[in-house]
């Protein structure tokens, strides 16, 4: 049987009180952050295309709208790559509070080995950067704005130069 100190351990899980709270203060950031993006990329894109349809000299250029969107898109990826790391280590004192360590850590059988205080946790093997950013770009809701606002841009221009040649 381990006997760490009582206040020890009052004070770790205190402190692994206010990392939850941290931690989730990050993710709403995060959140934020990522509708910030969505605007602007929503703002820019329409001045971009609007633009583009209203002279007739630029309205070549309309399809070159879409890859504003597409910019934005990366953006919000790498934000929501950073907040997935909140999440995961949110889901780690998650899943360590509700096993069979943490009843044991509080009666003094086993000692408090759970590191505090550490606000985000590697993906680790996850399968690299690049194809973990694409996985969180092809969230629905995500792909769904930046492929519409991309779709929109090439069917406005090959509209346009269907049926309003310059």
């Amino acid at each position: 049987m381990h006997e760490e100190p009582g206040e020890v351990t009052k004070v770790r899980l205190e402190l692994l009180r206010e990392e939850l709270k941290l931690i989730d203060a990050a993710i709403r950031q995060m959140d934020d952050i990522t509708k910030n993006v969505k605007n602007w990329a929503i703002v820019t894109w329409t001045a971009a295309l609007s633009a583009s349809l209203a002279s007739p000299e630029l309205r070549p250029f309309a399809v070159g709208s879409a890859a504003v969107p597409f910019v934005f898109w990366f953006v919000d990826g790498s934000y929501r790559r950073v907040q997935r790391t909140f999440i995961l280590r949110q889901r780690a004192i998650r899943d360590w509070v509700n096993g069979d360590d943490f009843p044991a850590v509080i009666r003094g059988e086993k000692p408090f080995e759970f590191k505090v205080l550490r606000m985000r946790k590697g993906t680790g093997d996850q399968g690299g950067t690049m194809r973990e950013l694409w996985r969180l770009m092809t969230f629905k809701t995500v792909w769904l704005l930046y492929v519409g606002l991309i779709a929109v841009s090439i069917a406005s221009w090959w509209l346009v130069n269907l049926y309003a040649p310059a």
